[in-house]
């Protein structure tokens, strides 16, 4: 078990006893574009059913997760991407799960970013075996969506896979990783 110095309080994540040191609300004038758009972005969950049209799932698929550039890292080119990954190793693949998607059979496919391509992995699957694998508040959203974007951490790439493919994917959660090996280059900061 890890254990650590310090402990936030589980009601408001504060840590107790320690100065509060208040945050300006100003947004610089080159930060106002990102401001304006962090407060108007919403999840949406009411989807209708309908069809995705291709170009539209292509555009958000290269968009979110595609190649935007390259750079030399020793000795060798690595592709970035649209999304950080720590040490551009990264560890988490994209699986879009079709449902309605024109022009695409409803599949499960791997995004093979650096091609920008789909690849078939599983044909002739039947959404509604997946939405009843959802959790039971979760299967209205699920049958609605036209596609799904799974996140899957590769464990095979390098040593800290387990670790950097759960920062990859949004961040890393103690609570559900386990405590690292001891003979690897592991330690939670």
């Amino acid at each position: 078990m890890t254990s650590c110095a310090w402990r936030p309080t589980e009601t408001t994540g504060r840590t107790p006893h320690t100065p509060r040191i208040a945050v300006r609300q100003s947004i610089p004038e080159r930060l106002r574009p990102f401001f304006a758009l962090t407060r108007t972005r919403r999840s949406g969950r009411n989807y209708a059913g309908v069809a995705l049209a291709r170009e539209e799932f292509d555009a958000l698929l290269y968009t979110a997760c595609g190649v935007t550039g390259a750079m030399s890292w020793e000795g060798r080119e690595v592709k970035l991407r649209a999304h950080p990954s720590s040490g551009a190793l990264y560890a988490v693949e994209i699986y879009p799960v079709v449902f309605r998607v024109q022009g695409l059979e409803p599949a499960v496919y791997h995004y093979g970013a650096v091609d920008n391509v789909l690849e078939a992995v599983r044909r002739g699957i039947d959404p509604s075996s997946i939405v009843r694998a959802a959790l039971p508040v979760e299967r209205d959203m699920v049958a609605g969506a036209a596609a799904l974007i799974c996140l899957v951490g590769a464990f095979r790439r390098h040593d800290a896979s387990m670790e950097k493919a759960a920062i990859d994917a949004g961040g890393r959660s103690r609570a559900h990783l386990p405590e690292p090996d001891p003979g690897k280059r592991l330690r939670w900061v």
